[in-house]
């Protein structure tokens, strides 16, 4: 969904695309369909759809273990909750809190939050996230502002973007995490270059 959104954009650019746009044509595909979204939602929530449902059995249990990593921030004292309670401690968390409880409602021991937002916020504390967050914004902000319409740019920021949005409701891999970090950085550096190639012809 994100990298569509993406490729979209790049679209813009191409000459068929410019000659067939017009103003009210994209005001009425978008109208459209933000009302087929709405009406999906809500015959999904009045039919009681498991996907417009949230319990404990939500996604695969997740919001199981979404609801209990928020309790467990809630009643984490300052400290905590500020710089939160180290790397690789969920486990930890889950089975000092909530250990027989999660083994009877989801037959098994949860060590990630599988939500990278709360995984910051229980690891990291507020700060953590923050910081985590304001990286993530700033770099993709950074690279769309100086792109220059380069297409490696535009998939460095699509292929972190899609692996934010992925990492929502998965758990973070060690083999994929570190790309996430690598294609900010690419994507960064390469409209860093471009900027001051820019500035030096000037």
């Amino acid at each position: 969904m994100v990298s569509a959104v993406f490729i979209f954009i790049k679209l813009k650019k191409i000459v068929f695309y410019e000659r067939i746009q017009n103003k009210w044509l994209m005001i009425g595909v978008t109208a459209a369909g933000l009302m087929a979204v709405t009406a999906f939602v809500i015959i999904g929530i009045r039919n009681k759809n498991e996907l417009f449902v949230f319990n404990n059995r939500w996604g695969e249990f997740r919001g199981y273990i979404w609801s209990r990593s928020w309790r467990v921030f809630g009643k984490a004292d300052i400290g905590h909750k500020l710089f939160g309670y180290g790397n690789e401690t969920v486990r930890d968390i889950m089975l000092t809190n909530y250990h027989q409880e999660m083994i009877d409602v989801t037959k098994k021991v949860y060590d990630s939050c599988h939500n990278i937002l709360l995984q910051r916020l229980l690891t990291t504390g507020i700060f953590g996230l923050v910081t985590f967050v304001t990286l993530f914004g700033s770099s993709v902000r950074y690279m769309f502002k100086y792109s220059q319409g380069r297409a490696e740019i535009f998939a460095c920021a699509a292929g972190a973007s899609a692996y934010f949005a992925e990492a929502m409701v998965n758990p973070e891999q060690p083999i994929t995490t570190p790309l996430f970090y690598v294609l900010l950085a690419v994507g960064v550096g390469l409209a860093r270059y471009g900027r001051t190639k820019e500035k030096n012809k000037e």
